[in-house]
């Protein structure tokens, strides 16, 4: 007989894109939180970023990533390990509870409402590097272009997708 834990979801919130933490209990974005990208619902401290914050704040952990289009281009793009904004929110896990993480899961919602689900172990894989990041400039530092803006979800594993939020 196995008892399944209650599926729990973590978004990550922006203004025209939304990432946000929620939990079961359908946290709603705090207000408080301003910003194109938002990391709230069942965290300890929700938190607001633009690309200006990012770098402020993740200065020595932004890496260059290379998204491939469609047409086979590279584009270098400044981006953070998802894992990173989502640790800065301090994730309301219950050290108590038995693998309590594993009843998390990172939402990804675009401002074009495009949505899409990650696993906790696929934002934070365990003893591997981070595969997933949002990418919030062009690899100069310029801003992305309109059509991406304001951040762009980049997955550098073995699919190397990527998405617009």
């Amino acid at each position: 007989m196995s008892s399944a834990l209650p599926r729990r979801s973590v978004p990550l919130v922006a203004a025209a894109l939304v990432t946000a933490l929620a939990g079961c209990r359908g946290a709603p974005p705090d207000p408080a939180a301003e910003g194109p990208v938002r990391v709230v619902g069942d965290v300890a401290h929700p938190t607001a970023w633009n690309p200006e914050s990012i770098g402020a704040r993740f200065g020595d952990r932004v890496r260059s990533v290379r998204h491939v289009t469609k047409r086979g281009v590279h584009h270098p793009l400044r981006a953070v390990a998802v894992a990173d904004l989502l640790a800065a929110s301090e994730p309301a896990i219950d050290e108590d509870r038995k693998n309590h993480e594993l009843a998390f899961a990172v939402v990804a919602r675009a401002r074009d409402g495009y949505t899409v689900t990650y696993s906790y172990e696929e934002i934070v894989p365990y003893e591997q590097e981070p595969t997933i990041f949002l990418a919030f400039a062009e690899e100069d530092g310029g801003s992305l272009p309109d059509r991406f803006a304001p951040a762009r979800i980049v997955c550098t594993g073995p699919a190397k997708s990527s998405m617009p939020v």
